[in-house]
């Protein structure tokens, strides 16, 4: 059950929503083929307006996961009280559980300005007192993930970026809309132990590149085969504040790739190494990085030389788990295009042969390869999942 956000048919490009992707995700990547999502959300929905509209948001539906994802609209009624937003919230929950179902309550993403700004921070203190009072109530905080991050990074409120697409900003685009499926799928223990498409997907948001001319401050100890960097000398090569600094030391010759986010790599094993440094621009959607150096542990002394080799101004993908040395960046456009071009037509890249069932995945949700039965799921917050599994017992004795 949910409101626009859940619904998530106006603000996400055509990319997928939260549950789309999510039973994309238990079909495609847990080969679970007998569940079934269903997006109750309708836009505009309050708790009062979804306890108004039961039989079509819950009732004809036989669900073993019932997730609720409502308090955008309520919190721009100036004149709902925290108290009324947690009795109709209370009501509600007591209707899914004739059901039997497991109760996942999505906290609302935060909003930016206006009454709803302000009153959203009561009516998610709500809900996290309710599951703490329920200990079979699964909470999702999904507020302060995307408030850190966008306090981290205020130019993401923009459009173009991808992470809210509105303009207000308000509703999660398709960035958005993969931050809340991915908290989803550990929420309810269902990550894959072996790795999925949706996992590392991220939708690649465009980065000035911009090369830092100068020494960036970089420090080599022989003795302790120990490389730092200074985040003030970097500061101030870039004349603005830096976010996630990243040092990078390559073996020369090789793939083999060290980094480290604390400006310093220790024990590195003696060899050649060429370094550089990356780091993001807090205030605009900019990438530094340092020119190549290449630095000499433990044979002989140091052959740093910041300014050595030229540094390629081509794009670097911000979400690739292998980094790069600024030469390999300009290739790295080509692959990441393909894995958006597969996503976009609905191929995933590492589709299990033959649909197989996972095994040994700790979760709160009965196992496919179990007992199975036909019964519809929804997948709530407006998603009201999972079908064709075990009955309330049965799933709770899994829990424990």
């Amino acid at each position: 059950m949910g409101d626009s956000i859940t619904h998530a048919a106006a603000w996400t490009l055509g990319y997928d929503g939260v549950a789309q992707a999510f039973e994309k995700y238990l079909t495609t990547s847990l080969g679970r083929n007998d569940d079934v999502v269903i997006n109750t959300a309708v836009s505009g929905a309050t708790v009062a307006s979804t306890l108004e509209h039961l039989d079509e948001r819950l009732n004809k539906y036989e669900a073993n996961v019932v997730t609720i994802m409502l308090g955008t609209n309520d919190a721009a009624n100036a004149n709902l009280t925290a108290e009324q937003y947690r009795k109709q919230i209370l009501q509600l929950v007591q209707k899914i559980r004739q059901k039997n179902a497991l109760i996942v309550l999505r906290t609302p993403t935060p909003a930016f300005s206006g009454a709803r700004a302000k009153k959203l921070p009561e009516f998610i203190e709500v809900l996290r007192e309710i599951a703490a009072e329920e200990p079979d109530i699964i909470l999702i905080d999904q507020y302060t993930p995307f408030a850190e991050l966008v306090e981290k990074y205020p130019y993401l409120k923009q459009p173009e970026n991808l992470l809210f697409t509105d303009g207000i900003p308000l509703h999660p685009g398709p960035n958005g809309q993969l931050m809340m499926v991915k908290q989803y799928i550990d929420a309810l223990g269902l990550t894959d132990p072996r790795g999925s498409a949706l996992e590392d997907l991220e939708y690649q948001v465009t980065l000035d590149n911009v090369t830092l001319k100068g020494q960036a401050g970089s420090v080599i100890d022989q003795k302790t085969h120990q490389i730092k960097v200074s985040a003030e000398k970097l500061a101030t090569l870039a004349q603005e504040k830096l976010e996630d600094i990243t040092l990078f030391a390559k073996v020369k010759g090789t793939d083999k790739v060290y980094q480290s986010n604390d400006l310093q790599l220790k024990n590195l094993p003696d060899g050649s190494y060429e370094v550089w440094v990356t780091a993001k621009a807090k205030n605009e959607p900019k990438l530094y990085r340092t020119k190549l150096s290449e630095v000499q542990l433990g044979e002989s002394e140091s052959a740093f030389s910041p300014d050595n080799s030229d540094n390629s101004n081509s794009s670097e993908t911000e979400n690739s788990k292998v980094p790069m040395t600024p030469e390999q960046s300009a290739t790295s456009n080509t692959s990441e295009q393909t894995k958006k071009q597969q996503v976009e037509l609905g191929i995933v890249s590492d589709r299990r042969a033959n649909n197989a069932k996972v095994t040994g995945v700790s979760t709160v949700l009965p196992q496919t390869g179990e007992k199975q039965q036909n019964w519809l799921g929804i997948f709530g917050t407006t998603l009201l999942s999972l079908l064709g599994v075990l009955g309330l017992n049965s799933r709770r004795k899994n829990r424990e």
